[in-house]
C-alpha cells in the first residue's frame, strides 16, 4: 500500500532552516512505523530517500511531485503538528487534503484531540461525515491499527 504523509514543513523549521527536534522525532516515528509494516511512503519530510533535495525544486516542481504522489497513493495521512497548544499552520497540508477528498482517497488526520477545534471548519465537517478519520492515539501501533481497520472495512483497497 502507498501512503502519502503530509504535514507542515515551513512552520517546523528553526532559525537555521533545520526541522526542530520535537517535530523531527514525531515525523520520523510515523515514517518508521509505517515502513516497519511494509507500507510505501511518499513524504516531503523524507525526500532524501528519493535522491531529491527539495531546496533545489521550483514551486512547480513541488506541486507536480506532490500531486503525482497523491495520484499514486492509496491513503493520505495529514499530520497536524502543534506547539504550545496551537496547531501549526500548514497550507500545503490543507491543499493536499482537498486533493485527497476530490480524488476519493481515504484520509487519516493525526491531531491532538484537544486542538481539533482549531482545524478548518471544512475539515471538521469532513471528520463528522467520515470523509476523513481522526487519529488522536499514540503514534505507532495505534496508528497501524487504524490503517488496518480501514483496510478491513473496505475504505482502503
Amino acid at each position: 500500500m502507498n501512503i502519502f504523509l503530509g504535514g507542515p514543513i515551513t512552520n517546523i523549521l528553526d532559525s537555521s532552516g533545520l526541522v526542530k527536534k520535537q517535530f523531527r522525532n514525531e515525523v520520523e516515528g510515523i515514517i518508521r512505523y509505517l515502513c516497519e509494516h511494509k507500507y510505501t511512503i511518499f513524504s516531503a519530510h523524507e525526500t532524501e530517500r528519493y535522491g531529491e533535495e527539495t531546496s533545489k525544486f521550483t514551486n512547480m516542481d513541488i506541486l507536480r511531485r506532490d500531486f503525482s504522489w497523491m495520484e499514486k497513493c492509496d491513503l493520505y495521512i495529514a499530520y497536524y503538528a502543534s506547539m504550545k497548544k496551537e496547531i501549526l499552520r500548514s497550507d500545503g497540508t490543507n491543499i493536499e487534503i482537498g486533493w485527497a477528498y476530490a480524488l476519493n482517497k481515504p484520509i487519516i488526520v493525526i491531531c491532538d484531540f484537544l486542538l481539533v477545534s482549531q482545524l478548518s471548519l471544512i475539515l471538521q465537517g469532513m471528520l463528522q461525515t467520515k470523509a476523513a478519520n481522526l487519529f488522536c492515539g499514540e503514534l505507532g501501533e495505534d496508528l497501524i491499527a487504524m490503517i488496518q481497520q480501514s483496510v478491513r472495512e473496505g475504505e482502503i483497497r
